[in-house]
């Protein structure tokens, strides 16, 4: 007599289809996993997230930037044995579009016909730790500013000495009666040596002004000339690292003035941080224009390219130079000084390698910033 096939209990797989149906209803995604961690059901959010995985234990641990010596099937193996529940918080991971999102997920036990199966529940926490992140970055602005005033202060009485001896000296050449071309020399390093000094003045003054979230000094100038002075500073700079430069600059005639010289400084840091990506040469391209009333400065260059998690390099003291070679706060006092200004910045990968970043600040704004300058 052949041996009766076993069979699955009518009772057992109602049931089973009976917790599926439940789980499909709940609006958080939810996890069946077996044992071995293979998929039993995932329900429609849970798809939604990380589409329909047979092993979606297996891709969502090898995807995961939780700790890499995390014991995954002892973990498992625990929940499903003691019917304890576990906790990860704050897990970056990749969705299905390839997004990269930050969750946190909970592992419990439910019965499952006559077996323990895991039962998984992933919440999308990357709101809440993108509040968490920014909340710490206006605590670090403040102490930012704090810091900021006082070594502005600090700086401004000998900042004003040497611009004091500079002009001496100017005057002592023409006192002295040199010859005509050693004379000219040095009245042109003077003048050069004077410049440079009243630009780190009225950084400082604005530095000052951030710290008291103040107006800064005007000083109007078109928004073309602005930038192309914030390369000229740092041509120097471009040669020793044998960097090309290529500036593409909109009609002068249809381009604002802007009564600021935040955007000098921002313009400079943002320069200054292309040409360190790219330390054995490369390309650095500047380009201006107007698009739907707003203006539009971008700047790229050819480096390494920026993190996945791109607006990190706008949280004060994070930086990717080496250590010892950038502070961290260039950036997040770029996107402080532009929101001031009622602009904006920010930071993309190219597709075609580097690292591009876009500074957009109203037409208007910029108008009112050269009306108010006038009084």
């Amino acid at each position: 007599m052949t041996p009766a096939r076993p069979t699955t209990s009518p009772a057992i797989r109602q049931d089973s289809e009976g917790l599926n149906e439940i789980l499909d209803a709940v609006p958080v995604a939810l996890i069946l996993l077996d044992a071995q961690g293979r998929t039993l059901h995932m329900n429609p959010s849970a798809a939604g997230l990380f589409g329909r995985l047979e092993d979606w234990w297996g891709a969502w641990a090898a995807s995961t930037t939780a700790p890499a010596d995390r014991d995954w099937r002892g973990l498992l193996d625990s929940v499903l044995r003691t019917g304890s529940n576990e906790r990860l918080s704050s897990v970056r991971c990749a969705r299905v579009d390839g997004a990269g999102r930050t969750f946190d997920v909970d592992f419990g036990r439910v019965r499952r016909g006559t077996d323990f199966v895991a039962l998984v529940a992933v919440h999308d926490a990357t709101q809440l730790d993108e509040l968490t992140r920014r909340l710490a970055a206006t605590e670090n602005l403040a102490a930012v500013g704090k810091l900021a005033a006082r070594v502005a202060h600090e700086l401004n009485n000998p900042l004003d000495g040497t611009l004091r001896y500079a002009g001496l000296a100017a005057r002592l050449v023409d006192k002295l009666g040199m010859e005509a071309e050693p004379a000219g020399k040095i009245r042109e390093y003077l003048e050069h040596m004077r410049a440079g000094l009243l630009r780190m003045t009225r950084i400082v003054s604005d530095l000052l002004e951030f710290s008291r979230n103040a107006p800064v000094l005007k000083e109007s100038g078109n928004i073309n000339r602005v930038v192309e002075e914030a390369l000229q500073a740092l041509a120097h700079l471009a040669d020793a690292h044998q960097v090309a430069v290529l500036a593409d600059f909109h009609d002068d005639n249809r381009m604002p003035a802007l009564a600021d010289t935040r955007l000098y400084q921002v313009c400079c840091n943002l320069i200054r941080n292309a040409i360190d990506a790219m330390p054995s040469g490369g390309r650095l391209t500047v380009r201006t224009g107007i698009v739907d009333d707003t203006v539009v400065v971008r700047i790229a260059d050819s480096g390494g390219g920026l993190p996945e998690d791109v607006e990190r390099v706008f949280e004060p003291f994070y930086t990717t130079k080496p250590t010892g070679q950038g502070t961290g706060l260039g950036l997040a006092i770029c996107r402080e000084f532009l929101a001031q200004l009622g602009g904006r910045i920010s930071a993309e990968n190219a597709r075609d390698g580097g690292a591009v970043f876009t500074v957009r600040i109203p037409v208007e704004r910029c108008a009112a910033a050269d009306k108010n300058s006038e009084h």
